[in-house]
């Protein structure tokens, strides 16, 4: 089979253990300087140098014209049916870069000695064979210039020493060389009627011809649907294919359409169309190809904490949090929110601390506050850690003393008394006291009902048949009972039905006629003095008749004596 047979037509390269390793395309981002003077890109497979491959590339590096004019552009295209990922070009005079390139869409200037002066990669995308590049020459002529390269399969399978010379053209050449007798090199004069052909590399041969053969699989391995079989001279043991235009994988088995390989990014699903494809792009990605990237997502780092919810909007997020939770990111624990309401209807406030309504107490006013009766109430509420303050007896009127916390104490008072240590009475009544039919109690009294006039008892229970039995004529009245009611003659100074009114000019009335108390009063000295006049008045009569007849008796007695 001819060289050029065997090259016809071949897109991809693919290794049976490399095509799915990490790292398998070498310099993602171009070649570095650490490249300039060796022209290797220094890959590495577990921290061992990686060697080029040791056959001829099947890569060509043609320069057109053939001679330089100084300062004129010289077109420099990569010959080949292969793809190749990466690339490192210089033009050397000597072993020094000279001249400027221009660096294409997907490709980028490399300063080794002056800026401009060597041209490199820019992603490890598959560039197609046939690439060209526009490279500058100096000013003026330095000699023979080499185009020299390294290209790139991927990051295992590189060449390096691809030549092409260039000649300026301002030489005259000799008869011999004139016809450019050299298809791929340069010519060189020698003796009269005699020259020879410097080739460039991948070619040999008088004329410079005849391509290289590159080392076919020697045991037989046979690569599929007209794939071409190599062993590697880096791995011993091993081999690739060089697949035909229509064909891909590592045996060059699988058919290649429009979709395969998937040319949708960013898992894009392909779908053929005719001749052509579409791609259906994951959410947020755009594009033909679906490579137009979506804008970060503003939840994508989860800034909601304890367990909110986040919800993007454009470059901002807001987050629904959960309950007991508030802030941007639900940062700030709380009692309670808007959306978590205090419990029995407390009422939140800026802080997001619960306000309890009495009766209620807890963080969200959850707790019932059972309230003691006063008289039992303690005057503290500290128990933890027992104390010996009981000890000093500190629990007045019969009050017993509890240990608290430390040095503290509680006192749980009798019937009657409160305060720190018992020592106040009380002013309400115990519970359970009940005052019936209207009654009071009072604490002030030893806790006994102060019954409403007609009613009598301990609870006030009892129905009085003498209005005046409860005394409810105050400040001295004087209680008088009349069939199913009473009156109060006060003493001066007070009026009311009870005599509790303090009047303002002295003057006392009875509550029941509302007549002042003087006539009263006149009224039974009157009564009296009538009464001691008629008394004094039948003394009198008496008097009188008993005389009368003490007279007429011893006038009777002297007749009976004979006296004259």
């Amino acid at each position: 089979m001819a060289v050029r047979e065997v090259f016809t037509s071949v897109l991809v390269v693919l290794t049976v253990f490399l095509a799915s390793r990490d790292g398998a395309w070498g310099r993602p981002s171009g070649a570095p300087t650490a490249a300039c003077t060796t022209l290797t890109p220094g890959h590495l497979n577990n921290g061992q140098p990686i060697s080029a491959q040791a056959f001829a590339s099947p890569y060509v590096i043609k320069v057109q014209p053939t001679k330089y004019t100084p300062g004129q552009p010289v077109t420099v295209t990569i010959e080949s049916s292969f793809s190749f990922r990466g690339i490192l070009l210089q033009a050397r005079s000597g072993d020094t870069p000279v001249g400027t390139w221009q660096a294409p869409i997907g490709y980028q200037l490399l300063q080794c000695t002056n800026p401009g002066d060597s041209l490199t990669h820019t992603s490890m995308d598959l560039k197609a064979g046939g690439a060209q590049f526009t490279w500058t020459p100096p000013n003026s002529a330095t000699g023979i210039i080499k185009i020299m390269g390294t290209i790139a399969l991927q990051k295992e399978i590189f060449w390096t020493g691809h030549v092409a010379a260039i000649s300026p053209a301002s030489g005259v050449p000799t008869a011999d060389c004139a016809s450019e007798p050299c298809v791929n090199g340069l010519c060189f004069q020698g003796s009269p009627g005699v020259h020879f052909c410097s080739c460039d590399s991948g070619f040999e041969g008088p004329t410079c011809s005849s391509q290289i053969y590159s080392p076919y699989c020697m045991d037989g391995r046979v690569c599929g649907m007209g794939g071409t079989c190599y062993q590697s001279s880096t791995t011993p043991g091993t081999y690739f294919c060089v697949c035909d235009t229509m064909h891909t994988g590592a045996d060059c088995m699988t058919e290649i359409t429009a979709c395969n390989p998937n040319p949708c990014q960013n898992s894009g699903t392909c779908a053929l169309n005719g001749s052509g494809f579409s791609c259906t792009c994951p959410t947020g990605y755009t594009g033909t190809m679906c490579e137009t990237v979506p804008p970060p997502n503003a939840c994508d780092s989860n800034p909601c904490m304890n367990g909110g919810v986040c919800t993007a909007s454009g470059n901002t997020h807001t987050c629904n949090c959960q309950d007991g939770f508030t802030g941007a990111n639900c940062e700030t624990q709380v009692d309670c929110s808007p959306s978590y309401p205090c419990e029995n209807q407390g009422t939140c406030n800026a802080n997001g601390q619960c306000m309890c309504p009495t009766g209620y107490t807890g963080n969200r006013c959850q707790t019932t506050v059972t309230t003691l009766p006063p008289l039992l109430t303690t005057a503290q509420l500290t128990t933890q850690i027992p104390s010996l303050a009981c000890e000093s007896d500190p629990c007045q009127n019969g009050g017993t003393c509890r240990d608290g916390t430390g040095n503290s104490y509680n006192c749980e008072c009798a019937g009657g008394y409160q305060g720190l240590n018992c020592e106040t009475a009380a002013d309400t009544c115990v519970v359970g006291m009940t005052c019936m039919n209207g009654g009071s109690c009072s604490a002030s009294s030893g806790q006994i009902c102060v019954c409403a006039a007609g009613f009598t008892g301990t609870n006030c229970d009892t129905t009085e048949t003498n209005y005046c039995t409860s005394n409810p004529c105050k400040n001295g009245g004087t209680c008088i009972s009349i069939n199913d009611r009473f009156t109060c003659a006060c003493k001066n100074g007070y009026v009311g039905q009870t005599c509790t009114t303090l009047t303002t000019n002295g003057n006392g009335t009875n509550s029941q006629t509302g007549l002042p108390l003087e006539i009263w009063w006149i009224a039974l000295i009157a009564l009296i003095g009538l009464l001691l006049i008629i008394i004094a008045i039948a003394v009198c009569v008496t008097v009188i008749r008993s005389g009368d007849s003490d007279q007429a008796h011893i006038i009777g007695n002297r007749n009976a004596k004979g006296y004259p």
